[in-house]
């Protein structure tokens, strides 16, 4: 390795750490705003999405994602546990109709084609517990879409090219979130009734590597709920051809499938 590929290296690595200082500085960011105003929780929030944002990155790439969501306390599936749950992933996608994203019903035929390869799916289900019960869902598949903001569940996107607030992964914290509510927990209240007040876990699964936003609200989520579990694949998603001819333009196809689990 030459003296470039040393320096990009090193590059990498320091932005890395910046913002994986950011994110582990961040994740608790939530549990304070019970104490402020409704003021000063608005400049929380934006102080964090402007850090967030202020590195330039959409995301990590695979390795470094990896590797960031092992240090938050994540599972990451593997071997025949991440196949069983990329298989019931992939038939709850199949069952998506559409693009599954209720603004692009008014679109024609061929642009809903091309939206669904261009829609990140992201596959979740959960089991939760507290003082007022049980809840379950999935296994549910979740497009991105738009974003709906709901600062009670103690979760906050940033914007990264665009508002991530809508992105598949997001949604599925937010439905596990309000789930805890029905259980009598409030994310951001006061002991004993906070996030701590539900046990359980949450398993993801999504079809491409979780932008920064998403891993930022991961982060978040387990310091907001720190006994409920997140268990979590995801897969390289589209990725461009390297090659030249068509059986390498055959070979990249089912990479281009926005709903391929494979």
């Amino acid at each position: 390795q030459g003296p470039e590929w040393q320096r990009l290296t090193q590059w990498a690595g320091e932005k890395f750490e910046a913002v994986r200082r950011c994110v582990e500085a961040s994740s608790a960011m939530p549990l304070t705003l019970r104490r402020l105003s409704d003021f000063d929780r608005a400049l929380a929030v934006q102080d964090y999405r402007d850090h967030l944002s202020s590195f330039s990155l959409v995301g990590l790439g695979f390795t470094y994602t990896c590797q960031m969501l092992e240090l938050l306390g994540i599972q990451l599936l593997q071997g025949p546990e991440r196949e069983a749950w990329q298989r019931t992933a992939q038939e709850a996608a199949d069952a998506i109709a559409g693009t599954g994203n209720q603004s692009d019903m008014s679109k024609n035929t061929e642009a809903q084609e091309g939206l669904k390869v261009c829609r990140t799916v992201c596959v979740y289900r959960f089991s939760l517990h507290g003082q007022l019960g049980r809840r379950t869902a999935g296994p549910t598949a979740v497009t991105s879409g738009p974003a709906k903001d709901d600062h009670q569940l103690g979760l906050f996107a940033a914007t990264l090219k665009h508002h991530r607030g809508g992105d598949g992964e997001f949604q599925a914290l937010q439905a596990c979130a309000r789930a805890s509510m029905e259980l009598g927990c409030q994310p951001i209240g006061a002991p004993p009734f906070d996030g701590s007040a539900v046990e359980g876990e949450l398993w993801l699964h999504v079809s491409e590597v979780p932008c920064l936003s998403c891993v930022g609200a991961m982060a978040q989520f387990r310091k907001v709920f720190p006994d409920v579990a997140l268990r979590l694949s995801f897969n390289l998603g589209r990725q461009p051809s390297q090659e030249k001819g068509a059986q390498a333009e055959m070979d990249s196809r089912p990479q281009l499938r926005g709903r391929s689990f494979g």
